[in-house]
């Protein structure tokens, strides 16, 4: 997914494990818990998502998964915005100053109006946002209310939908790891429809970086028929399809979040809760739902599989964004390239596979493309960084914001 981050000291920044308040914890600390939650996390849900999909030979329900992962972090997100935003919107509010409510979206209203009867048109911060006061209370009627973003919220819903549930169907024909790395290729997507439909021009470091990506994945092909390791053209297919729906997906989410101002917690909510609904009708259609259910009836353990499949993941996600506002891009997409790493080894410990050199090399390829294209995207940024560790005195600006991969 593409995240937006702004380099900043770490000590003021605020960190809550649960109910425990980190905040004036040494940054070290800050470090070690949010890159043990995201490793583990995200490691956890991988090892959980394979061993479902080895385990039971006959688990072809990539898209009620999907359905379980959506409802779970529409759930968790609910939570969030009810446990969590409403509280710090309270500890913001003052009986003093004129008070708005960014969870409604509606009105905004002020204790110390001077008390009236009648009802005034009064002048708002926003001269396009009309408002309105009466007893004691000004009503702000805020026209960028999330109801008029709804169709952006369906347009994103429907492409993480086909994204992620396609590939969690991919994982019928393909294993793991190779899932992984292709995963790991979104540049050939992104560049792809870049340059043949929308007309775009790159730096040549990207193409670089595609070359290595390729070279990667062709390496990777060689080493799974020359082992006769699962690698079916149908899950290259519903790989490939799922990336490009999933760049399509972080398109809106960055038009959400930048242009429109909408918050992070908010679009989980709405995209995750409308996915949710799309994704109920889509196991219909395609004959997932009942047999899914009759499934897990047959196999209840695969159930609570898929319920901490869906938990672990929500927690590596939320503690990602976390990182990135902590610690920023270079620290963060160390550690998700090398969880990355660790989740491929441990696959082929956990779950044996045949393992030749041209294995190590496809993996070796791909990462070094992704370094690549994240140092491409982010030059100043990373170079200060670099002098920062090497006590060269820094003589620009701070690291600006960037998009990046993870």
């Amino acid at each position: 997914m593409d995240l937006t981050i702004e380099s900043s000291s770490s000590d003021n920044k605020e960190l809550k494990v649960l109910f425990f308040d980190l905040t004036n914890s040494p940054s070290y600390i800050k470090f070690i818990i949010t890159t043990t939650i995201v490793v583990l996390g995200f490691m956890i849900a991988g090892i959980i998502q394979e061993y479902i999909f080895v385990s039971y030979p006959n688990f072809e329900y990539g898209f009620f998964l999907t359905l379980c992962q959506f409802i779970i972090y529409a759930i968790c997100a609910a939570l969030e915005r009810f446990f969590f935003t409403n509280n710090n919107n309270k500890k913001e509010r003052h009986p003093e100053m004129l008070m708005h409510s960014s969870e409604s979206g509606y009105f905004t209203y002020d204790t110390t109006s001077p008390s009236t009867s009648s009802i005034l048109t009064s002048k708002s911060e926003n001269p396009s946002t009309p408002t309105t006061i009466t007893n004691n209370m000004i009503f702000t009627v805020n026209n960028n209310s999330t109801f008029q973003h709804f169709k952006y919220y369906f347009l994103l819903a429907s492409t993480m939908v086909l994204g992620m549930g396609l590939g969690n169907e991919s994982m019928t024909y393909l294993n793991y790891p190779t899932k992984i790395l292709f995963k790991s290729c979104k540049l050939l997507i992104t560049m792809f429809v870049g340059v043949l439909i929308l007309g775009k021009r790159y730096k040549s470091l990207d193409y670089i970086a595609s070359i290595f990506l390729i070279l990667g994945l062709y390496t990777l092909y060689n080493a799974n028929q020359s082992v006769n390791l699962q690698f079916d053209s149908t899950g290259v297919t519903l790989i490939t399809c799922a990336l490009l729906f999933d760049s399509i997906a972080s398109n809106i989410q960055d038009k959400l979040l930048r242009e429109l101002d909408r918050s992070e917690n908010e679009l989980i909510y709405y995209s995750y809760l409308i996915g949710s609904i799309f994704l109920f009708f889509l196991c219909i259609l395609v004959d997932q739902f009942i047999p899914a259910i009759q499934f897990c009836m047959e196999y209840p353990s695969v159930f609570g599989l898929m319920i901490a499949y869906s938990l672990v993941g929500y927690i590596g996600a939320l503690y990602v964004n976390k990182m990135i506002k902590l610690f920023g891009i270079l620290v963060t997409l160390t550690t998700t390239c090398s969880r990355k790493v660790l989740s491929i080894l441990i696959s082929y410990l956990i779950f044996p596979k045949p393992m030749v050199f041209n294995h190590l090399l496809a993996i070796s390829l791909v990462f070094v493309g992704v370094f690549i294209r994240v140092y491409c995207k982010n030059k100043d940024g990373i170079d200060r960084a670099i002098k920062r560790f090497f006590g060269k005195k820094e003589l620009t600006s701070p690291i600006p914001n960037k998009d990046i991969m993870v």
